[in-house]
């Protein structure tokens, strides 16, 4: 069985809040190579000593699951449910199997590579543009408000939000497109 053997070395480490699934990966690694040396150092000695895995606590995540939507983003979620989406699906430069995460501005579909929630409450419907203020533009969600504040197109050219949307003639006030729970589901994640 795979992962089925017992643990020679295990490490904990704090997780900074706001971190990126990139940004985790990268401190794994981190970790990986500085344990592989302790237990390296440990099989030279003959000293390595693997203890049972404690099964109860072992989760396993197939990685053919998706995230419904595969990225795809919903305004109507909370905006701490789409920053979570963008943070998991964002893996730097690596290939992303799991998906980007995306939404629709205008008729395009766009990359999110920068969100931010923003302290104001949504007092407008989710997916109304709020503000454009540079490259930014503000949305509200289900819960509070966050700006979209970088991005690109599907085949890789950085784009400002705001440009996005004023050049599919979206102003302020405008909707954009609000996927529901069931739209999402053709987007399965198997």
């Amino acid at each position: 069985r795979i992962d089925a053997g017992g643990v020679v070395d295990d490490a904990t480490f704090e997780i900074a809040p706001g971190a990126s699934a990139w940004e985790l990966n990268q401190r794994c690694h981190e970790i990986c190579e500085q344990r592989f040396l302790h237990v390296l150092d440990a099989l030279a000695r003959d000293v390595l000593q693997p203890r049972p895995q404690q099964l109860e606590h072992r989760r396993y995540y197939s990685g053919k699951r998706r995230w419904l939507g595969a990225g795809l983003v919903s305004w109507a979620w909370s905006a701490e449910l789409i920053d979570r989406v963008v943070r998991a699906h964002t893996l730097g430069s690596s290939p992303n199997a799991l998906g980007v995460p995306c939404c629709i501005i205008g008729s395009e579909p766009f990359v999110i590579t920068d969100l931010a929630i923003d302290a104001e409450n949504a007092s407008e419907a989710a997916g109304n543009i709020l503000d454009m203020d540079g490259a930014a533009v503000r949305i509200a969600t289900g819960t509070r408000t966050v700006w979209l504040r970088a991005g690109r197109t599907l085949d890789g050219r950085d784009v400002a939000p705001s440009t996005l949307a004023r050049s599919g003639g979206l102003r302020i006030g405008a909707g954009l497109w609000c996927a529901r729970e069931r739209e999402l589901e053709g987007f399965e994640r198997e």
